[in-house]
């Protein structure tokens, strides 16, 4: 029980009962809405995080099933018409909602092997370890690849528990530029 004393949690993990409530407020000021280009002829009512008119919903009956199909599609349209394919999966190593472990399981089972010299790679954020990164080999003689990227102390909103990190890992993501990648595949 000591540990449910507010005073010992990060502030991340400390439960803001009002967090929704402040961020509908924040949404529906007038200059938010005009930043956001909120046309008010569309959308004339103030937003809300479960909007129940029906022309804000979205489902197309896939709630809670498995998607892992989809990155199967991918990895095999990669494979047979030889297009480069770059995806990313990250994980909150503090994730108790979908845990890495169930993450590293699914990987497995589409089919993606380990690139030996690019498994479980700490990459940084100044200087300081951020998470670590693994490679999948998808199989084929493109310059395709899967990574899995943790980020250590991330729950299972990790923009919300450590932005910096998250930001970081898809600028890195996005340029191609992992430090650690580099250092290792340059020895």
């Amino acid at each position: 029980e000591q540990n449910s004393d507010p005073r010992f949690l990060s502030k991340e993990d400390r439960f803001d009962p009002c967090r929704v409530k402040h961020f509908t407020e924040y949404l529906n000021l007038a200059d938010v809405r005009k930043a956001l280009h909120v046309r008010e002829e569309h959308a004339p009512k103030e937003w809300s995080l479960c909007a129940p008119d029906s022309r804000f919903t979205f489902d197309n009956g896939d709630n809670l099933k498995s998607q892992i199909y989809l990155y199967k599609d991918l990895i095999k349209r990669a494979k047979t018409t030889n297009k480069d394919l770059k995806m990313m999966v990250y994980s909150g190593d503090d994730d108790s909602v979908c845990a890495l472990m169930g993450t590293q399981y699914w990987i497995y089972d589409i089919g993606a092997e380990t690139i030996e010299d690019k498994l479980w790679q700490p990459w940084e954020v100044k200087g300081q370890v951020a998470g670590y990164l693994t490679e999948f080999d998808l199989g084929n003689e493109t310059n395709s690849k899967l990574l899995l990227a943790t980020v250590h102390g991330a729950g299972h909103e990790v923009p919300m528990y450590r932005p910096e990190e998250a930001l970081e890992m898809l600028i890195a993501f996005f340029s191609d530029e992992w430090p650690i990648l580099k250092k290792k595949s340059a020895q």
